[in-house]
């Protein structure tokens, strides 16, 4: 007789940031946090966001394809299933400007938030040329490529348009992509800069009083790696 399998049935609802789906999901288990700390052990960047991407996959319904989730929103997802599966406070240390002194402040994961997402985003580069822009995902990256500020421009541009045609940047090689954006001027370069910069992050706003000096501060945090 076999036994009972518990907590595999989702319990919990979120939306998807970029596309304003909505899904279920469940904690993660046993088996999927022993991969996560065995990544985050590891040190390995590879390692840490496959762990991630895996644990998302494993606790949302309807099954999910990592390739069509920007890199926020699997941040997003992972923070909201880690917040029902170990709670919601995560400890984090943050320095006073004033007087440089490292304040523990507990804060709520489950009120981070992203900002609304642009549709089909495009950038003017010249009087006859355009970018089709798109939010990268964890899939399109090669994490054995030293260039990780390259590598996210390339996946931060979907096609190319002029007033005649469209080039879709999937149909074209590395070089020839690679040679694109070398004939780009400083302020074009600045444009698609600019997109990438300006792209959702996972955000929560902290108020806190410095331990030390006494001073009332307000910060905010970014990214993923900001929370833990």
């Amino acid at each position: 007789m076999a036994l009972p399998r518990l907590n595999d049935t989702p319990k919990y609802s979120m939306v998807i940031p970029s596309t304003g789906k909505k899904i279920r999901y469940r904690p993660y288990l046993v088996k999927e946090e022993k991969v996560l700390m065995l990544a985050n052990e590891s040190g390995n960047l590879e390692s840490i966001v496959n762990a991630m991407v895996e644990a998302v996959v494993s606790c949302c319904t309807p099954k999910l394809d990592p390739r069509f989730l920007t890199t926020f929103d699997m941040e997003y997802m992972f923070m909201q299933i880690r917040a029902v599966s170990v709670g919601e406070s995560s400890d984090i240390l943050l320095t006073c400007p004033h007087c440089e002194t490292d304040n523990d402040i507990t804060v709520n994961v489950k009120e981070a938030y992203c900002k609304e997402v642009e549709k089909n985003p495009k950038v003017k580069i010249s009087k006859d040329v355009s970018l089709e822009m798109k939010y990268p995902s964890y899939s399109d990256f090669d994490f054995d490529n030293e260039n990780i500020v390259e590598e996210f421009l390339f996946n931060s541009i979907s096609a190319v348009c002029t007033k005649e045609e469209r080039f879709p940047l999937a149909e074209e090689t590395s070089e020839e992509i690679r040679a694109f954006l070398d004939s780009l001027t400083s302020d074009q370069l600045k444009s698609i800069d600019d997109f990438i910069s300006e792209m959702p992050v996972v955000t929560k706003e902290v108020n806190f009083k410095c331990g030390q000096c006494n001073e009332e501060q307000e910060h905010k945090l970014q990214g993923i790696r900001s929370f833990f």
